[in-house]
Formats: C-alpha cells, sequence, structure tokens
C-alpha cells in the first residue's frame, strides 16, 4: 500500500516539474525577471509536494473514486484553497 502511494506521489511531482518549471522559466523570461526564478521553484516545490501530501493523505490508493466524494473533497479544498 505504501508503495503505491509513493509511486503516485513520485509521478504527481514528476509531472508537476514537467509542465511548471518550463512554464515558469517562458513567464519569466517574457517578464523579464529571471533572476527570481529560484523563489518561484522554490515556491513551486513547496506547493506541489503540501498539495500532493494532502491528496496522498485523503484518498489513499484511491483517488480516482475518493476525489469524487464531497466530504473529502471538502477536506481537501479546506486544506489547499485558504493557502
Amino acid at each position: 500500500m505504501s508503495q503505491v502511494i509513493r509511486t503516485k506521489l513520485i509521478l504527481f511531482v514528476s509531472l508537476t516539474i514537467c509542465v511548471a518549471v518550463p512554464y515558469l522559466v517562458a513567464v519569466g523570461y517574457m517578464k523579464g525577471e529571471l533572476d527570481l526564478l529560484w523563489v518561484c521553484l522554490i515556491i513551486l516545490f513547496t506547493v506541489s509536494t503540501y498539495v500532493g501530501s494532502i491528496l496522498a493523505y485523503l484518498t489513499d490508493c484511491f483517488t480516482n473514486s475518493y476525489l469524487l466524494d464531497a466530504k473529502i473533497l471538502m477536506q481537501f479544498a479546506m486544506a489547499v484553497v485558504p493557502y
């Protein structure tokens, strides 16, 4: 069970890195603020880790079905939205 959750977290972080890092670099280049890229990357990794951990904690191995449950979806929203 813990192997499945760990694999899902690694996949989530990997996909986040593959999508968000090039986006942040492109936006930083267009805005001319590449000197602030390191701050953005720290925030990206921190928020991604937090959201992935909350999702894994609330849904265990059944992310697809449990996330559609209103109670779990509300707990997820209450944990993520205020930040």
